[in-house]
């Protein structure tokens, strides 16, 4: 009887602490990190304020926590394609397709993250009292993970002959920073891409380019 006790004791623990995340999703997506307190995500999950400390140290944790969740569902869906029996193309194709739905899905919860980050290090005269501390190792370690699948299916298409000779790391870093060009790309821009649109746009210009020559543009010796 105890350890049955004590499995449903571990079971709804897990089931409040997953709800307390989810509903803190939702607040800091809509308040953005700063305009966020304990108390309205206390009051929105129906729980006291105390019984949220049970769970989480503060709001900080609980904020990366919610980012570390959302990184681990979008690695996991990532290492599915990887993992595929389809073509290194196809691949990259799937992965950028993925990454692109998973950022329209998440958003406001990224730019919360990314962009008040941004603004604190800038410092000047804008003063966020409790701005998001800097990325803790977990969490770069979820970023590295997710280059390091892009890495593997370029390198898996070098091997294969369909990609050219290139450093693999190299390319990785290139089609994320296309990638965080399109979601973060700020207010100057003004025309709208659909997560489909901008899926084939960045897959499009990332695997074939836009040069009609390819050989005229390679480095001369001496040149």
């Amino acid at each position: 009887m105890k350890n049955l006790r004590k499995r449903r004791q571990e079971l709804r623990y897990q089931q409040n602490r997953n709800f307390i995340l989810e509903v803190a999703e939702e607040i800091f997506a809509r308040f953005g990190y700063s305009q966020t307190s304990m108390d309205q995500i206390a009051q929105e999950a129906q729980f006291s304020k105390a019984t949220l400390y049970r769970y989480f140290k503060g709001k900080q944790e609980l904020f990366f926590h919610v980012i570390l969740n959302a990184l681990q569902e979008l690695t996991s869906q990532l290492e599915v394609i990887r993992r595929r029996n389809i073509s290194p193309e196809k691949k990259i194709k799937e992965c950028v397709a993925c990454i692109f739905h998973f950022y329209q899905h998440k958003m406001n919860i990224g730019r919360a993250f990314f962009l008040e980050k941004m603004i604190s290090r800038k410092g000047r005269k804008i003063v966020l009292e409790n701005h998001p501390p800097r990325i803790p190792p977990i969490l770069r370690k979820r970023f590295q993970e997710i280059s390091e699948i892009l890495s593997s299916i370029i390198r898996e298409g070098i091997e294969a002959g369909v990609f050219e000779k290139v450093d693999e790391e190299d390319a990785s870093f290139v089609l994320g920073s296309l990638i965080r060009g399109f979601v973060f790309r700020g207010p100057l821009q003004r025309k709208e891409y659909s997560a489909q649109r901008a899926s084939e746009l960045v897959s499009q210009y990332f695997l074939f380019g836009i040069a009609r020559n390819r050989q005229d543009l390679n480095p001369r010796q001496g040149d």
